[in-house]
């Protein structure tokens, strides 16, 4: 467990949260204000009070999700908090926020923001066959964007179970769960018999789900004969394929 994951447990076990973490209770606590301003070039920004352990978080007002907004409050209370993250003000941009790609103090920020939303406490809640309608009613019910509760379905899922996002075509990345074996092909995904592909070239189809051959996803010198499930899902306003794909014994 690294240290952002660590840290957003112990804070919630402090405050006595279990369920959906209230955030601007959580700031008050810990010596943030946050305001919302019309910002431009970044989504957040973290302001230090000097020797002190208060400060501010401003939001930029025209995000139009409500869900990305949350988040990024949460990913500024992780470079508040994390030690780490010592510097005295810190402004980030969309695409450094929930990107998962990006540097190292921004993947930390992510790993806390996640863990502060849908915590690990929630493990029983995600025990089930990848379901893209039950992941959208937890997301629905915690508050938190599509992909990231996704994501959370990973992290905290015990099946063999991997998340690839793609694109225009091509795969961007990629998330495993714990107990997935094999190695992912990100840079030659995706194949072009797989889901993810199919809908790439008809979206109107919009969300498929089907037993796969395993070379689609997994490295073939890797298995043998595995039973191979994938589900995806076109997001049109990103011209993007989210796919869950799992290993059924």
């Amino acid at each position: 467990m690294n240290e952002a994951v660590l840290l957003a447990e112990v804070l919630l076990e402090k405050l006595g949260m279990y369920q959906k973490p209230e955030l601007a209770t959580i700031a008050s606590r810990i010596g943030l204000i946050v305001r919302e301003k019309p910002l431009e070039g970044c989504d957040g920004v973290l302001v230090r009070v000097q020797s002190q352990m208060k400060g501010g978080v401003i939001i930029r007002s025209t995000i139009p999700e409500k869900t990305k907004k949350r988040f990024t409050l949460a990913h500024e209370i992780g470079h508040y908090l994390l030690p780490s993250h010592s510097f005295r003000e810190v402004a980030c941009t969309g695409k450094q926020i929930n990107c998962w790609i990006g540097d190292r103090v921004e993947r930390e920020a992510d790993s806390f923001a996640a863990e502060l939303l849908l915590p690990s406490t929630l493990r029983k809640r995600f025990q089930f066959i990848p379901s893209f309608v039950k992941i959208g009613a937890i997301a629905e019910e915690f508050g938190t964007g599509f992909i990231t509760t996704i994501r959370r379905h990973i992290d905290l899922t015990d099946l063999m179970c991997a998340m690839i996002y793609s694109v225009n075509g091509r795969a961007k990345y990629f998330h495993i769960s714990k107990r997935f074996p094999y190695r992912v092909p990100i840079k030659e995904l995706p194949h072009p018999e797989s889901i993810a592909s199919h809908l790439f070239q008809k979206p109107d189809l919009y969300e498929l789900s089907s037993e796969i051959c395993s070379d689609y996803w997994i490295i073939k010198d890797d298995c043998q004969y595995v039973r191979l499930f994938e589900l995806s899902r076109y997001l049109r306003s990103f011209n993007a394929v989210v796919s869950l794909v799992w290993i059924q014994s």
